[in-house]
C-alpha cells in the first residue's frame, strides 16, 4: 500500500472519531427524547461500510482503473441498499420516528459519502497510487 494511501485513510479514521465525537455530543446535549438508533451503531454502520468501500476501490484501482468511476456508482448503490437493509427493521415498527431521528442517521451518511466521493476523486486524478 502507498504512503499516499496510508494518510488518507489515517486522515479517514480521524475524520470518523472527530465527526462521531460531534454527532455524539450534540445527540446528548440536544435530543433528550428516547432514540430508537443510537449514535454508536450508526457510526459503526457507516465507518465499516466505507472503510471497506476505500480499500475495495484502492484495489480494483490497481487492476481496473479505468472502471473505477462506475465501480464506484455500483458500491455506493449498494450502500444504499444495505441502508435500507439497516434502517428496515427500525422503519416497520410501529412507532414514529422524528426528523431528529431521521437526522441523525443521514448525517453521517453525508459525511461518509462526501469522503467516499472525495477518495474516488483522487484515484480517478491519479493522485493515489
Amino acid at each position: 500500500m502507498s504512503s499516499t494511501f496510508q494518510k488518507l485513510i489515517f486522515v479517514f479514521l480521524l475524520l470518523s472519531i472527530l465527526s462521531f465525537v460531534l454527532i455524539w455530543g450534540l445527540h446528548e446535549s440536544v435530543l433528550t427524547n428516547t432514540i430508537h438508533l443510537t449514535v454508536n451503531g450508526i457510526f459503526l454502520f457507516h465507518f465499516g461500510i466505507t472503510l471497506l468501500i476505500l480499500i475495495q476501490l484502492y484495489l480494483i484501482n490497481k487492476k481496473l482503473p479505468e472502471q473505477l468511476g462506475f465501480i464506484f456508482l455500483g458500491m455506493i448503490t449498494l450502500k444504499l441498499i444495505l441502508v435500507g437493509v439497516y434502517l428496515a427493521p427500525h422503519i416497520t415498527q410501529k412507532e414514529i420516528y422524528t426528523n431528529s431521528e431521521l437526522t441523525l442517521f443521514a448525517i453521517p451518511y453525508f459525511i461518509f459519502l462526501t469522503f467516499e466521493v472525495y477518495f474516488t476523486k483522487q484515484l480517478l486524478d491519479k493522485k493515489i497510487t
